[in-house]
């Protein structure tokens, strides 16, 4: 017994992956045509094999005839009807949520280092390698280096100074003790590119040697941590090559991320963020140019003829403002120490530049006040205002300042506010 035809509407079991369709006007057409040819076909047996076959052959002819008319015309008229189809397009995918982390190892000169790992909407997660001996401002202190930074008020004081000289959001630290790389590995596969030197009671000796090597979890952050004798570019390349041995290591073995930052603010993103770039490997560092900053010691600065095209080409999805952000001097006029840090860190998400900070004229400022540094700073010296809820704004007109934008005395009411 012939199986039975699967259903209209329903899937054919015998081929899972097709489903009958739904007969469109051009196949009924077609279909009422070929009924009628099968009909007419066999009329036209039967009369042939009867006596009146013999004298109705110029009928059946005539018949067959006009069949074929009438079957042309059913093709034309087929051919007239559109053909639909129906297409599921599928929606496109959610896009990934852009987001950013510094880690940084250690607590200050002699065993810092800095990694911002960040996740584009629309492109491949990568770590920047910060370095230690970069020059920022750093709001409440002036200018000074990162591992600087970080010892003068830690990991938060490092992300903040970060954030002020680059411009882009930090979403998250995550703060890796010395001997915190053990987390991840006792020991770690490292290619090293260039030997380090380190100088010694009788003068330099080569501590380690270049090419891949097993190197206990002291001597990899050694070499994160420890510029030795070359130039500062050596040493990046010595960091790169720890940080690609670590990104192996999480891709291989995804639960070493959560343990490298189980100290973050929201320890399963840091988690997620690092195992997205641990997948892809990619490991940049962005334009610096090396500064001599006296005792024959070097330190880097962001160079700033390249700078802004490469945070807007590979950091634009973090950044806190479009344009030239309005530079901002933060003037203790309370006399209570630290009272700007929270103003600044605001300012600095906010998408200004903290590019100075210091004490004003005198220490008995009940209110805070914004100056704007001339007419063109009015706009923003508001949108300060309102960002840290003063109500006063005045303009410097007699001599505004050539250097920055806005001034902002805080008084003893924002003090007591951010207290």
């Amino acid at each position: 017994m012939p199986p039975e035809a699967p259903r209209p509407g329903r899937i054919d079991l015998a081929d899972p992956g097709h489903r009958p369709r739904r007969p469109t006007a051009r196949r009924r057409l077609l279909a009422a045509g070929l009924a009628v040819a099968l009909a007419g076909a066999a009329f036209g047996a039967y009369l042939a094999r009867g006596p009146i076959g013999r004298g109705a052959s110029a009928a059946a002819e005539a018949v067959w005839g006009a069949w074929e008319d009438w079957s042309s015309e059913l093709q034309d008229r087929a051919d007239a009807v559109p053909e639909t189809t129906t297409t599921t397009t599928a929606p496109p995918p959610a896009p990934v949520p852009s987001r950013s982390a510094l880690a940084v190892l250690g607590s200050g000169e002699g065993d810092a280092a800095f990694a911002l790992l960040h996740q584009p909407p629309d492109g491949p997660a990568a770590m920047v390698l910060i370095p230690q001996t970069l020059l920022v401002q750093v709001p409440g202190y002036g200018e000074f280096s990162m591992a600087q930074a970080l010892g003068f008020g830690g990991p938060s004081l490092a992300r903040l100074a970060l954030a002020n000289e680059t411009g882009i959001r930090i979403d998250d630290v995550v703060p890796v003790p010395a001997g915190g790389t053990a987390a991840v590995a006792e020991s770690l596969v490292v290619d090293v590119p260039v030997e380090l030197y380190v100088e010694g009671g009788e003068g330099s000796r080569r501590l380690i040697a270049p090419g891949p090597q097993e190197l206990s979890t002291d001597l990899v952050e050694l070499l994160l941590s420890e510029p030795g004798e070359g130039n500062q570019f050596d040493w990046l390349q010595r960091q790169e090559a720890v940080w690609d041995g670590l990104l192996t290591v999480v891709d291989a073995d995804p639960s070493a991320a959560a343990a490298l930052v189980a100290g973050a603010g929201d320890p399963d993103g840091a988690a997620a963020l690092l195992r997205a770039v641990a997948a892809e490997g990619r490991i940049d560092v962005p334009p610096v140019d090396r500064v001599a900053v006296g005792a024959g010691r070097d330190a880097l600065v962001l160079a700033t003829d390249r700078i802004d095209d490469y945070l807007a080409g590979d950091l634009g999805h973090l950044l806190l403002r479009e344009g030239r952000r309005p530079r901002v001097e933060v003037l203790n006029g309370n006399g209570v120490a630290g009272s700007g840090a929270a103003v600044a860190e605001r300012l600095v998400a906010g998408g200004f530049y903290v590019f100075r900070s210091g004490n004003a004229d005198r220490f008995d400022h009940e209110t805070s006040l914004v100056i704007a540094q001339g007419e063109h700073a009015a706009a923003g010296a508001r949108e300060a205002a309102d960002l840290l809820g003063i109500a006063e704004v005045v303009q410097e007109a007699r001599a505004p300042s050539g250097v920055v934008d806005v001034s902002i005395i805080v008084g003893t009411d924002l003090a007591s506010k951010e207290g």
